[in-house]
């Protein structure tokens, strides 16, 4: 009981502080930036096996980098929204709101006579997150290299689909889950005029505030481009 005492009072801090957040940085708040971002998003258990230097060949750095690309996809992709409010000089508030989609298993089922694939059965954890929090910039120019914080409330669902034909068809879903947790990672602007060029890594804490007894810490690596407008 006092475990989940204390997990409310913790939900209700994370959330006072979200909103804390979210007032601070609109009362004083610049122009609004708005930007669109898509890249990879690596779930924990599968980080060090495709983010690996060793399997970097370096006389052969564009198959290697086209091999993470691809090995990178079938864990995981994100696209997501952004929103940049410069406070200061050194300081902006960002809001995100992101897709990502784990591919977790597959099986497939063939024709016995023949070995033609008849249908496919997927599983997938699909994760959207709404976070808030800040950027930090020790200079702004034609390069302007970042550090961010955020907290984050992340909407968490399993579902299995099958593919016949080519068609995918929802087969069930489990109940959603809803956790809270922090995001934190470097990034940089590139002006390239009317937009610029936003590239960033982040590391994704899924369940700091929320998860059940025996519930193992989940997190995620998102490697992200996009454009500023």
């Amino acid at each position: 009981m006092n475990n989940k005492i204390k997990d409310v009072k913790m939900k209700k801090l994370f959330f006072i502080t979200f909103v804390f957040i979210q007032i601070t940085a609109t009362l004083n708040a610049g122009g609004l930036e708005f930007g669109i971002n898509f890249g990879l998003a690596t779930p924990s258990d599968k980080i060090n096996n495709i983010y690996n230097t060793d399997r970097i060949k370096y006389g052969h750095l564009q198959d290697s980098l086209a091999q993470l690309l691809s090995e990178g996809l079938n864990s995981g992709y994100h696209i997501g929204i952004k929103l940049n409010m410069p406070l200061n000089d050194n300081f902006d508030f960002v809001g995100n709101l992101g897709y990502n989609s784990f591919p977790e298993s597959k099986i497939t089922i063939t024709d016995p006579a023949n070995g033609n694939k008849l249908a496919e059965l997927s599983t997938s954890t699909k994760i959207i997150p709404i976070a808030a929090g800040l950027s930090f910039y020790p200079f702004k120019s034609v390069i302007s290299p970042y550090i961010v914080g955020e907290l984050s409330f992340n909407y968490i669902q399993t579902a299995v689909e099958a593919t016949y034909f080519g068609a995918s068809i929802p087969i069930s879903t489990t109940p959603a889950d809803n956790r809270f947790g922090f995001g934190i990672g470097l990034g940089t602007n590139i002006g390239l005029g009317l937009i610029d060029l936003n590239i960033e890594a982040k590391y994704n804490y899924l369940n700091l505030i929320g998860k059940e007894e025996e519930e193992q810490d989940k997190y995620y690596l998102t490697l992200l481009v996009g454009f500023v407008f």
